[in-house]
């Protein structure tokens, strides 16, 4: 029968620890904690000086599938900044549409104007006679 050291076999401890952890399947921790030294060290049920001072291979690998999971800060920056871009396009045409509307608007409204106040003088000038049922 083969024996492994005990350093061998903390760092299978280690290993499926965080496998648990990345399958949201651990023993010992709650299962909504994300990947970390930390809760590693906890799950593996050693310090995390331990972890630290003997296993900085692994250390490296957390590290690793950490940055791997979550985007960096100028990742996510970037992707708020095109959002914000495209958020900024599409209310610059939606300007340039109601712009249009309202030039429309605007030269029917004077068009109107001209013609009440034609009608206006109409009625107001003296030598026309309106015809009507009474007459």
């Amino acid at each position: 029968m083969n024996k492994q050291s005990k350093s061998e076999l903390t760092r299978q401890r280690i290993i499926q620890a965080i496998v648990r952890i990345q399958y949201n399947r651990p023993k010992v921790i709650a299962k909504d904690r994300k990947l970390s030294i930390s809760s590693v060290a906890q799950e593996a049920e050693i310090s995390r000086a331990s972890l630290h001072n003997n296993y900085p291979d692994i250390i490296k690998r957390i590290q690793e599938i950490k940055s791997a999971i979550s985007p960096t800060p100028i990742d996510k920056k970037d992707s708020s900044l095109k959002k914000l871009q495209r958020i900024n396009k599409e209310l610059r045409l939606e300007i340039q549409h109601l712009n249009s509307e309202l030039s429309k608007i605007t030269s029917i409204n004077a068009t109107i104007l001209m013609e009440n106040a034609r009608l206006h003088s109409i009625v107001d000038s003296n030598n026309i006679v309106l015809l009507g049922k009474d007459n």
